[in-house]
């Protein structure tokens, strides 16, 4: 346990020595992460097709020790990557996406999912649960599929029907008896904040 933490340390420091070359301002960085570089210069059409924002943004990403900093940031749809610009303009990959914790840019925030390899937007926080959603860019820039999920504990799960009813299994059958009379498919965030809501309640 104790060379894990080592470990982190380390890797910590390297990654605060890395941000600090584009970063707006610094924490104490503890830990090396390793960064890859991407284009130099990205056209406004690429922005619009692969990144969350039509341009990079103050943002700050936590890690999973707690340990934060601030940088210029976007979120890549396509690599599920955060991607930071330098000093130098060159735009630069996280690719050790499993140390963070939780990105935000603008009034936006981002959770990992680390078991999926994916990037969430939170939605909402419903009596401690948190919606969240992750976006997939479709083949045209117009086209953006979405999946739901809601916390478990410590873990993200897919909103699904039974999902959601084993959150709450006192209410069970009152849960479904709920979904079947208000007709829903928990395919949109309304849907699932609506359910989300009423099991609160109960």
């Amino acid at each position: 346990m104790l060379s894990h933490l080592k470990r982190l340390n380390g890797l910590f420091l390297a990654l605060g020595l890395v941000l600090a070359a584009g970063s707006v301002t610094l924490a104490q960085g503890k830990k090396e992460v390793k960064a890859t570089p991407g284009q130099s210069e990205i056209s406004s059409s690429s922005i619009g097709n692969t990144y969350y924002y039509p341009t990079f943004k103050k943002g700050k990403v936590t890690f999973i020790t707690g340990t934060a900093n601030e940088g210029i940031l976007n979120f890549n749809l396509l690599t599920d990557e955060v991607a930071y610009i330098n000093t130098k303009k060159d735009t630069l990959f996280f690719d050790q996406m499993y140390l963070i914790d939780m990105i935000t840019m603008d009034s936006d925030t981002f959770y990992y999912d680390t078991h999926r390899g994916s990037v969430l937007k939170l939605l909402k926080n419903i009596n401690g649960r948190k919606l969240l959603v992750k976006e997939n860019p479709g083949n045209n820039a117009s086209t953006i599929a979405k999946t739901y999920y809601v916390t478990n504990k410590s873990d993200y799960i897919p909103a699904s029907t039974p999902n959601i009813i084993n959150l709450f299994p006192s209410h069970a059958s009152t849960l479904q008896k709920y979904i079947e009379e208000h007709n829903l498919k928990l395919k949109s965030e309304e849907e699932i904040s609506k359910l989300l809501e009423y099991a609160a309640n109960l």
